[in-house]
C-alpha cells in the first residue's frame, strides 16, 4: 500500500471512530434520561430534544459509511424505529429502549470493525515496535 491510500484510509477510519464515539455519548444520554413510566408531556419533549444529537450523530456515521454497509442500513432502519416511537401518542418506553439498545449494539460492531481494520492498517506500516508510541 503506498502512503497516499494508506493516510487517506487512516483518515476515513480515524472519521469513523470519532463519529462512532460521538453518536455513542449521545445515545447515552438519551437512554438515561429515559423516563421509568413512560413520562408526561415534558417528559416527552425533553426526550424529542435529547434525540436530535442522535439524529446528528447517525446522520454523519451514515455519511462516513457506504449506503449499501449493511451495519449502516440497519442503523438507518433502527434510526427511523426509534422516530416512530417517540411520535408515537402513546409509545411504548419498552420498545423504545429496545431500539435504543439495538443502535448502541450496532455502534459496538462497528467500533470493533473500524478498531480491527484501524489495526491492520498500521500494521502494514512500516513503524519498528515502539515507534509509534503515543506518549
Amino acid at each position: 500500500m503506498s502512503d497516499r491510500p494508506t493516510a487517506a484510509y487512516l483518515r476515513a477510519a480515524a472519521l469513523r471512530l470519532h463519529r462512532l464515539v460521538r453518536l455513542r455519548a449521545a445515545l447515552a444520554s438519551f437512554r438515561a434520561a429515559l423516563p421509568a413510566d413512560g413520562g408526561d408531556a415534558e417528559d416527552r419533549r425533553r426526550l424529542l430534544t435529547l434525540w436530535r444529537p442522535c439524529q446528528e450523530g447517525v446522520d454523519l456515521l451514515l455519511e462516513a459509511f457506504p449506503a449499501t454497509f449493511p451495519d449502516a442500513i440497519r442503523m438507518h432502519l433502527l434510526r427511523h424505529e426509534v422516530e416512530g416511537h417517540l411520535l408515537d401518542e402513546a409509545y411504548s418506553r419498552a420498545a423504545l429502549v429496545e431500539a435504543v439498545g439495538a443502535l448502541e449494539q450496532v455502534c459496538e460492531v462497528l467500533l470493533v470493525k473500524v478498531e480491527r481494520s484501524l489495526r491492520e492498517a498500521v500494521e502494514g506500516l512500516d513503524v519498528p515496535p515502539g515507534g509509534g508510541d503515543l506518549l
